[in-house]
């Protein structure tokens, strides 16, 4: 997000929303750092008293405000501890950019499913739409995978086949089938067939083991 140094007489609202809040301090060391004390800031364009930027910034939930070298060369520290926000909420979907989560316990949750319908003859299923996906074919299909996490991290995608046992279904090379002998398992004519897919190796192996089957 590029928001341009701001004036004195523009207003630190939106670059608090945006930017404090949304934990991109760079942007806002930027944004601010033409301010000078002789102009002072407004909160919006409404504030009819225009003052510093330490009087008019005020601390959150998990927010500190720390002056440095009081009447000399003042830096202002902004400090943000998530552990002392203890309602924290999202306006939005959480992109943890490859990073994990340690000592979590979770509830009430759930993972997105994607309705991918009667599919074409060629068709990659992009697990970062979700990992479980539904489909039927009209035609011979070939299946492949992307974005499986790389290797070291196990990955996995759930499938709910339709029909499946009407057409050839050619999956990835290196596709090893558990539970029926190494073979792919006999697709139902008429109703759904469930199969679960794990790697470890970024989809070099792929391991499918179908875990129900029965009417749709």
């Amino acid at each position: 997000m590029a928001i341009s140094p701001i004036s004195g007489s523009d207003t630190v609202k939106y670059i608090i929303e945006t930017l404090l809040y949304g934990h991109d301090l760079p942007e806002l060391y930027a944004s601010v750092d033409s301010l000078s004390a002789a102009s002072g800031v407004k909160v919006s364009l409404l504030d009819q008293v225009v003052g510093v930027l330490q009087d008019k910034l005020l601390e959150g939930s998990g927010v500190t405000l720390t002056k440095n070298n009081p009447g000399v060369n003042e830096s202002l520290t902004i400090s943000i501890n998530i552990v002392g926000d203890t309602t924290p909420q999202l306006g939005g979907d959480l992109d943890g950019q490859g990073f994990g989560i340690d000592d979590v316990i979770f509830s009430n949750t759930g993972e997105k499913v994607q309705a991918l319908g009667l599919l074409p003859i060629s068709t990659d299923i992009d697990l970062s739409l979700g990992n479980i996906a539904t489909f039927s074919t009209s035609n011979p299909i070939t299946i492949s995978f992307s974005n499986f996490p790389a290797s070291g991290t196990a990955g996995y995608a759930v499938l709910y086949i339709t029909n499946g046992g009407l057409h050839t279904l050619t999956w990835p090379a290196g596709t090893i089938w558990t539970g029926t002998g190494g073979y792919e398992p006999n697709w139902l004519n008429s109703g759904v067939d469930v199969v679960v897919f794990i790697t470890i190796d970024g989809g070099t192996k792929i391991r499918g083991s179908r875990v129900w089957t029965g009417a749709a």
